[in-house]
């Protein structure tokens, strides 16, 4: 599988963080933050992972020469009755 843009390696690794992590594969590392501001509270997770074996298969053809490690962010905004979400 090549990986030919930046816009696909966010599909992947939102992807690989979105489902449970595979028996045996080395757990992410998790932090959580909750703000409340004018009405508004904002929860970020984020998750991150240096485990060789996601590197290799996020990338396979050594495109980005260095890579050490991954992260993804999501932020969940409630506003009133309105609640959005951002990877």
């Amino acid at each position: 599988m090549a990986i030919d843009t930046g816009c696909r390696l966010h599909e992947l690794v939102a992807a690989h963080f979105a489902q449970p992590p595979a028996p045996g594969a080395a757990p992410a590392e998790q932090v959580r933050t909750v703000e409340k501001d004018h009405g508004r509270i904002e929860v970020r997770r984020c998750w991150a992972s240096d485990d060789p074996a996601l590197l290799a298969w996020l990338d396979p053809e050594r495109p980005w020469p260095g890579l050490r490690s991954v992260a993804a962010v999501e932020a969940e905004r409630r506003l009133g009755e309105t609640v959005t979400h951002e990877t």
